[in-house]
């Protein structure tokens, strides 16, 4: 969450959520022995976004073709999308299971959907692998990221962030101020 935040807070200058915000664990809802909440993710962010021009998008149901609009949408942001953790057995690097026998559940950030493939960025490579230097973009197949985007939780989920085309007037007078 913390990856696209920063991107997105690079590119929006008018993004109201500073990604080196102490307050953003708690607004992930990130708890050290549970993982993140994903299952109210878009409703915190949505309740610190309100009175802006952006909006918090989550959703079990898109096809690889709704990931490749959002990703060419200008005024959204990169996703988050959750895979089955079999994706391990895909990546080039091994991940022990943690606390109570299981795997972290692997979020990936997709870059682009094209050509039969789909590039993406995968935010744990540095904290169960490489390092800040390992952060080169991957690639699945289409058919393998289906595969895994699908058997996770036998759902699709998707995260987003959008600005809307037309400003608020909040959002103009708090940068502006």
């Amino acid at each position: 969450m913390e990856n696209i935040l920063r991107s997105y807070y690079e590119e929006e200058p008018r993004f109201p959520v500073d990604p080196e915000d102490e307050d953003l664990v708690r607004l992930c809802g990130y708890r050290s022995e549970f993982d993140g909440n994903f299952a109210q993710l878009e409703d915190r962010l949505n309740n610190k976004l309100a009175g802006t021009a952006y909006t918090a998008h989550s959703t079990y149901e898109l096809t690889i073709d709704d990931l490749g609009e959002i990703l060419d949408e200008e005024y959204y942001s990169l996703p988050l999308v959750e895979v089955d953790p079999k994706y391990y057995d895909e990546a080039d690097y091994i991940v022990q299971p943690g606390q109570y026998g299981a795997n972290e559940t692997p979020i990936l950030i997709p870059l682009s959907v094209d050509d039969g493939q789909v590039t993406y960025w995968d935010p744990f490579v540095d904290f169960y692998f490489g390092g800040p230097d390992d952060t080169r973009e991957r690639a699945l197949s289409d058919t393998k990221f289906i595969k895994l985007w699908s058997d996770a939780s036998k759902t699709n989920w998707t995260f987003w962030i959008d600005r809307a085309q037309q400003q608020t007037l909040t959002g103009f007078s708090e940068v502006d101020a």
